[in-house]
């Protein structure tokens, strides 16, 4: 029971702070009346209500930086393997929550950020209708790439709810599992969900210096953060998964969906939903 419950409330914080970072990220009190702008205090652009940290743009982008580097080597660090074991064996941290566990790091490494960021609201670039329009249609194609990558390879476990409700005790073997099945965007691109949030990030009508700086480190985040994952993928999955690297673009989809040929599944490796979960649920 108290495991259920520590997963439940990492979930919904984690859900809060990516609610939070979206309005944030978009600037959503400039765009909602005055009356109701008062409710929502936080804005990439608006003075952090926690941090004051010097008065030049260069300062402020040195702590932003700093700020961000913190999240990113909170992903990229707890999602390896080695430091999975060593939270079970040191920390005595339980399987079935090892997951949940990096959720609740995530959405506080995720709520310092929006909270401490420094604002630079110098704009980069202003786009008019109906141009504007256009951006803003391809910002909600990448939550819609998400939220669709998302379901397809188990939104539940990408949480740590599933393993925590079925009191998963030890992990998976590996090299389990009926072979590489895609499915989804996974058939065109291996990162959907990356791509989904990067062109959330950059396609937007108004562009300021803040928001393009923390694009520019989540494009940056993400580079470094393939190799790695992919990594594991690649030790975990074998041939099925380098045949699938060689025909399927990391980040730019391709026109043709790929398709498992004969003989690269088998028990070679787990499911494509397990190769997509470790991908991009580590992000």
């Amino acid at each position: 029971m108290l495991r259920q419950i520590f997963a439940m409330v990492a979930w919904g914080w984690a859900a809060c702070a990516m609610v939070a970072m979206s309005c944030w990220v978009v600037d959503l009190p400039a765009l909602l009346p005055h009356s109701l702008s008062t409710l929502l205090p936080l804005s990439i652009n608006a003075p952090s209500p926690i941090a004051r940290v010097g008065g030049t743009a260069w300062q402020a982008a040195a702590w932003d930086c700093c700020l961000f580097l913190g999240l990113a080597a909170q992903h990229n660090i707890m999602a390896r393997r080695r430091v999975k074991q060593a939270m079970r064996r040191v920390a005595g941290v339980p399987y079935c929550l090892e997951r949940s566990v990096f959720v609740l790091a995530a959405g506080v490494a995720l709520a310092a950020v929006v909270l401490l960021w420094q604002p630079l609201p110098l704009t980069v670039w202003q786009v008019p209708a109906p141009w504007s329009y256009a951006l803003t249609a391809l910002a909600l194609a990448g939550f819609g790439i998400i939220y669709s990558s998302a379901s397809a390879i188990e939104s539940a476990d990408l949480l740590g709810l599933q393993r925590a409700f079925a009191g998963a005790q030890e992990e998976p073997a590996r090299h389990e599992g009926p072979g590489l099945v895609v499915k989804s965007w996974y058939q065109y691109v291996r990162h959907p969900i990356y791509l989904g949030y990067l062109l959330f990030l950059f396609s937007t009508p108004h562009m300021s210096a803040g928001r393009l700086l923390y694009a520019s480190l989540n494009l940056a985040f993400v580079l470094w953060s393939l190799p790695l994952e992919e990594g594991d993928i690649a030790e975990e999955l074998g041939k099925p998964y380098e045949a699938y690297c060689h025909a399927v673009p990391a980040l730019i989809p391709a026109l043709r969906p790929y398709t498992v040929r004969h003989g690269q599944g088998g028990a070679e490796g787990p499911s494509g939903d397990a190769q997509a979960k470790k991908a991009d649920a580590d992000s």
